[in-house]
């Protein structure tokens, strides 16, 4: 099931784990995990936010065998 995060609550969560950050915006989604952007710091980082752990799995595991 697909996440439904509004970017105004990941506006009022982000700061309150990493500190000020500037520029959300949501970005084009997955069939399963809701994407945002942000600069936090300088540098732009992307949130990805899914309710199950196999697609960050997945992720985990091209990035190890396959970068």
């Amino acid at each position: 099931m697909k996440t439904n995060m509004s970017q105004d609550l990941v506006s009022k969560l982000l700061p309150k784990e990493l500190g000020a950050i500037t520029d959300l915006k949501s970005i084009q989604e997955g069939e399963e995990s809701q994407a945002f952007s942000f600069v936090y710091q300088s540098k732009s980082y992307i949130l990805r936010i899914n309710p199950e752990i196999e697609g960050f799995k997945k992720d985990q595991y091209a990035c190890d065998n396959f970068t």
